[in-house]
């Protein structure tokens, strides 16, 4: 099986600090993400002044600022992002980015990332999709507060303007933060895997460390998740994020989903090679057996452990005559030229 991708989403968990945003690429390598993820925006291009927050934003930061304001207060400049892109590498933990313009994504393209990744609210920005598509990246496309149509459109326009769908991994999202667990719907993944044929994860917005892994098995290849370094922080998103010790959690129950999954092939493992033979049954002799006698289920027994002559020969060992005396409990021999043949 693929080994699952994480990203550890700090999004605007920095507060805006590029000492924070270091401190955070610190601990999520030390946890075992394989991707670091920020947020480039310019707020002037991506929210109108008077904006409001979201509920959840307000909730963290009083009603007093808009959201355009807001988010000129935890941004970091493209300098700050070109600084952390190379201090990710020195750490030897990838660099990714959300975009919400051609501005952004054209320094998200400079910089080199493995993926570009397309944020939930820009699945309806065809401008986007569409110069995205002509660039023959790998992409990443959350699909929060969408429906099966505004995904198929968007794929489609991606594919129209030249992008190959083997190159695109669909993330399903419930953009709420934190999540409410009987929103997650997870079985979408299955819906996912059926209408699209392509790559599928989870963007996790829950405030717990199972959900991942239920994702994994059923079938996300990547895993993001917004990770702080004390949910007590102020901001947006610390609250709705996993502190180090349940990032670690998550990530070591991802690992043993994936052992857990193992392979698709039913064949006996090793484990089980050793005890087949005491857990499965043999042909015995219930009590003393003279040559010549017919074989009936009054004189012969199944009993563990197995033995050459399986419990599946029952059929074919009854109404034959013995070979030879048994005694009681004795094993009765294999012997294939005195089996009736059942087929």
């Amino acid at each position: 099986m693929h080994r699952t991708k994480i990203i550890a989403e700090i999004g605007v968990n920095h507060n805006g600090s590029i000492v924070l945003a270091k401190k955070l690429i610190d601990k999520a390598k030390i946890l075992g993400a394989d991707f670091v993820k920020f947020q480039i925006f310019d707020p002037d291009e991506l929210a109108h002044t008077q904006s409001k927050k979201a509920d959840y934003q307000s909730r963290e930061l009083g009603l007093k600022l808009s959201q355009h304001s807001m988010l000129k207060k935890l941004m970091l400049t493209y300098d700050n992002h070109i600084d952390l892109f190379n201090y990710a590498k020195t750490k030897n933990i990838k660099y990714l980015a959300s975009g919400f313009s051609i501005k952004d994504f054209l320094l998200i393209k400079k910089l080199g990332c493995e993926y570009l990744k397309v944020p939930s609210g820009e699945i309806t920005n065809f401008q986007l999709l569409s110069f995205l598509s002509r660039l023959n990246k790998k992409i990443i496309i959350s699909s929060g507060a969408s429906d099966l149509k505004d995904i198929k459109k968007a794929l489609n326009l991606m594919k129209k303007n030249g992008q190959k769908l083997k190159n695109i991994v669909l993330m399903h999202c419930t953009s709420a933060y934190p999540a409410p667990l009987n929103e997650i719907n997870l079985n979408v993944l299955d819906t996912f895997k059926e209408k699209f044929k392509i790559e599928i994860g989870y963007s996790d917005h829950t405030d717990d460390v199972v959900t991942s892994s239920i994702a994994v098995a059923k079938g996300a290849r990547i895993i993001e998740k917004h990770f702080t370094l004390d949910n007590k922080f102020k901001g947006p998103d610390h609250k709705a994020s996993l502190n180090p010790k349940k990032f670690k959690l998550m990530i070591e129950n991802i690992k043993k989903t994936e052992i857990l999954l193992g392979s698709s092939k039913k064949l006996p493992t090793l484990s089980e090679k050793k005890n087949a033979k005491l857990i499965r049954k043999g042909i015995y002799a219930r009590r003393k057996i003279y040559k010549n006698e017919i074989f009936t289920e009054k004189n012969l027994i199944l009993l563990r452990p197995e033995h050459q002559n399986k419990a599946s020969n029952w059929f074919k060992i009854l109404g034959t005559k013995a070979a030879q005396n048994y005694n009681e409990f004795e094993k009765i021999k294999y012997e294939k030229k005195n089996m009736r043949n059942n087929k």
